[in-house]
């Protein structure tokens, strides 16, 4: 999670209340940027190796 300074946001706030979530500080977007491409290029890996599982077909994305 990365926040400006100055702006407060009671839904992000909320979120450790309603779920069942980790959220993680980070300092400077670049922080963010850096462990987003990680993340993005993990998943990638993971989809090129045939990792991930399958999507279930009975289930509704609009859900």
């Amino acid at each position: 999670m990365f926040r400006e300074h100055g702006v407060a946001s009671a839904t992000l706030d909320a979120v450790p209340y309603e779920y069942e979530v980790a959220l993680t500080d980070y300092g400077t977007r670049s922080e963010l940027s850096d462990q987003l491409r990680r993340f993005v290029a993990g998943v990638m890996r993971a989809e090129q190796r045939g990792d991930l599982p399958a999507i279930d077909a009975t289930v509704d994305p609009t859900d």
